[in-house]
């Protein structure tokens, strides 16, 4: 079960809720084979993520909760789209440390207005 405090997320595979952890680890990984992480949530928020990142990104995530990723090629249950949700929430989990006040996260990473600068209209949910 995915701990909001941890910024974790969950996302639908195979009929199993899977755990994304955004650690340190998680986000070095994500950035070395993906990409860095605001663009990446830029292009997630607008729906733009390729399906190979959403999924490269959903396995690191995994890996970080459980010491597991999911079956290479496994679709979301709810389809790319709910998954390319769920992997915002994950990167801006990870771009915050979890902060949903724009003031606090600024405060805490620097990242002025992240997510609203990128992403006026997808908020993670509290």
């Amino acid at each position: 079960m995915a701990n909001p405090h941890r910024g974790e997320v969950s996302v639908m595979i195979e009929g199993a809720a899977v755990t994304l952890r955004p650690s340190f680890e998680a986000i070095i990984e994500i950035e070395e084979n993906v990409g860095l992480l605001p663009i990446l949530a830029a292009q997630a928020c607008e729906m733009r993520l390729p399906a190979k990142s959403v999924l490269a990104i959903i396995n690191v995530g995994a890996r970080a909760a459980c010491g597991g990723g999911v079956t290479p090629f496994a679709i979301p249950d709810d389809g790319i789209s709910a998954a390319n949700l769920a992997v915002f929430k994950f990167l801006h989990a990870a771009l915050t440390g979890g902060s949903d006040d724009p003031g606090e996260a600024v405060t805490a990473n620097g990242m002025a207005g992240f997510p609203s600068a990128v992403c006026s209209e997808v908020q993670p949910e509290s």
